[in-house]
């Protein structure tokens, strides 16, 4: 390569994003003037299609109609869940709707990647300790921070929620070991890498005894996403062996050569009298074999039919598939 050459890739290479060119959406190309160019990253994407999102959907419907009842049973009181939305996020905009202070808990799950985020309403969070310390589930009139014995007390119970949701991952085998690692109480303390980073929300509404409140549940799509392309395969399988194989025409069948057979099944006779027909012999055959002729294609009875002719030809007129017996 000439010196001119080298020259000319650097200086293009070194251009500004005004001068470097821009393919459009549509694939035209045009110059990056009056455009606002932002980076993208393509193996972290930022938003779910609609058919993982409906797998989540499906999946949490049942989650959260078990977690009801493990949690009336933990509690020992009523306890109703019903989701308020399931959607996909950045992680910044699944923080902004966290109100605080909140009893946030970040956990993570074996062989699972990434950190999860639960959070409790801070009077849902309340009223559950009241509870575990022997109250009836009722928050303070006065809203207050949590105390540690509160805090530990409580983990027991976001045990039970996060075991649930790992056992709708665990693929029938033992649902991953978790692990709470933090608490905070503002959102923005947060420690995530970035903010960026697509997260899919389980937004429920909980009700114990008088007070419902909001609890959210949010991973990292990276965290589950292997495990979603699984069951589409899984499905994907189900859905192939349950169609029918659709067949395909092929202009090279039309010269291949089938032959055509009609034929009766007259009756069965001994060896010694099949022996003695000659030609000229008469056999004898019931009137009713004229609508029993079958249609042999290749070597395998196809179809069943009624012999008679037809412009001076003996014809055979199909009537019906073959059966077994015949």
């Amino acid at each position: 390569m000439s010196m001119h050459a080298v020259t000319e890739e650097l200086a293009a290479a070194s251009a500004s994003p005004e001068e470097a060119p821009v393919f459009l959406m549509d694939g035209t190309r045009t110059s990056g003037a009056g455009l606002r160019i932002l980076p993208h990253d393509f193996q972290n994407p930022t938003t779910i299609s609609e058919s993982d999102l409906s797998i989540f959907e499906a999946l949490y419907v049942n989650y959260v109609q078990d977690l009801a009842g493990r949690l009336s049973s933990s509690l020992r009181m009523d306890c109703a869940l019903k989701i308020t939305k399931v959607a996909g996020a950045p992680f910044s905009e699944f923080r902004d709707v966290i109100p605080n202070p909140s009893c946030i808990s970040l956990f993570r799950a074996a062989e699972m990647r990434g950190v999860g985020v639960l959070n409790l309403s801070l009077p849902l969070a309340l009223a559950v300790a009241d509870r575990l310390l022997g109250g009836k589930g009722k928050p303070p009139a006065a809203e207050r921070e949590l105390t540690e014995i509160e805090t530990a007390l409580l983990d027991d119970t976001l045990l039970v929620i996060l075991s649930g949701w790992a056992g709708v991952w665990s693929e029938g085998k033992a649902p991953s070991q978790l692990e709470i690692i933090a608490h905070e109480r503002n959102a923005l303390c947060l420690p995530m890498t970035s903010t960026k980073e697509l997260f899919v929300v389980l937004e429920m509404e909980m009700t114990i005894g008088e007070n419902a409140c909001r609890v959210h549940l949010g991973v990292p799509f990276s965290m589950l996403e292997t495990r979603v392309r699984k069951i589409q395969e899984s499905q994907k399988r189900i859905t192939e062996a349950a169609s029918p194989r659709q067949i395909q025409w092929r202009n090279q069948y039309a010269e291949i050569a089938v032959p055509v057979f009609a034929e009766w099944k007259v009756r069965k006779m001994p060896l010694a009298e099949a022996l003695r027909i000659r030609t000229g012999d008469i056999i004898e055959l019931p009137a009713s074999l004229i609508n029993q002729a079958r249609i042999q294609l290749s070597h395998g009875t196809a179809f069943t039919g009624t012999v008679g002719i037809q412009n001076g030809n003996i014809a055979v007129q199909i009537t019906g598939p073959s059966s077994k017996e015949n």
